[in-house]
C-alpha cells in the first residue's frame, strides 16, 4: 500500500514463503498469515529501465524491467 506521508515509500506485508530448489522436485509454498513480517520499501530512482529502492533495514534493491507490454 502507498503511504499516504510519503509518496515514494510503499507499505509492505509478506503472506506467503516460496521454497524452491533448481533440479529438483521441492517446490513448496508456506502460508504466513497473521505472522508474516511487515516493512516497507522507498524508491530512491526510477526510469523507463530500473527502479533502485531501499528497504526498512537498509537493504538496497535494483530491479530491472525484463520485458515490455
Amino acid at each position: 500500500a502507498v503511504n499516504e506521508d510519503d509518496k515514494r515509500r510503499i507499505d509492505v506485508k509478506f503472506d506467503t514463503c516460496r521454497i524452491t530448489i533448481l533440479d529438483s522436485p521441492i517446490d513448496f509454498t508456506i502460508p504466513l498469515g497473521m505472522i508474516g513480517p511487515t516493512g516497507w520499501l522507498r524508491t530512491i530512482y526510477i526510469d523507463d529501465d530500473i527502479r533502485i529502492t531501499r528497504g526498512h533495514k537498509g537493504s538496497v534493491f535494483i530491479l530491472s524491467r525484463t520485458g515490455r507490454k
